[in-house]
């Protein structure tokens, strides 16, 4: 995505699972107020090898690379997913948003997998803001390897590498206390 394309380039740090995935998907999803969007696909997948070495701090003479990707399993795989989200201002200062996601699949693995998470902001009008979250997910069957539930990085783990943690199901909390700047936050 944009925001690991752009770490990536500017900081050497790339927080995504990759592996390869060859095959056909259907996406249907609500473009007016993205709340919904439902995937059905028929996929071969398979690990894929880190082979970016560019980046800026490369440039300077930085030496670091890449962290390798996750050793996916290869599979054929036939599955649903179904997304909801929704985020809703109750007052000029606090937004609440949760989310839903439910995902099934067939083929060399047969698994269900589900994960759900509640948000608040509160921004007081004064120079710090607020933000609670709570999520949990769970799965059922053999789940392959880049299936899995992962944990780190800066969208759910915050001072962790990407993928730090993963396994069959997880839960996490996360309290935060910022400043209220609308161009940028220090968390």
């Amino acid at each position: 995505g944009a925001v690991n394309s752009f770490f990536g380039l500017m900081a050497h740090r790339d927080d995504g699972q990759y592996f390869r995935a060859s095959g056909g998907e259907l996406l249907v999803e609500n473009t007016v107020s993205g709340w919904w969007s439902l995937r059905a696909y028929a996929e071969r997948q398979s690990r894929a090898e880190t082979e970016t070495t560019f980046s800026v701090p490369r440039l300077f003479g930085s030496d670091a690379g890449f962290r390798p990707n996750i050793i996916a399993d290869t599979a054929d795989q036939l599955g649903v997913r179904l997304n909801l989200r929704l985020d809703r201002p109750v007052s000029r200062s606090v937004t609440l948003g949760g989310d839903v996601s439910i995902e099934g699949a067939t083929g060399d693995f047969d698994f269900g997998k589900g994960s759900a998470g509640l948000r608040a902001y509160i921004a007081p009008g004064g120079p710090i803001a607020v933000a609670f979250g709570a999520s949990a997910g769970t799965s059922t069957g053999t789940v392959p390897v880049q299936s899995r539930h992962y944990l780190g990085g800066p969208t759910n783990l915050r001072g962790y590498a990407g993928g730090v943690t993963s396994g069959s199901a997880y839960w996490s909390g996360r309290a935060e206390v910022a400043n209220s700047f609308p161009a940028f936050r220090l968390t």
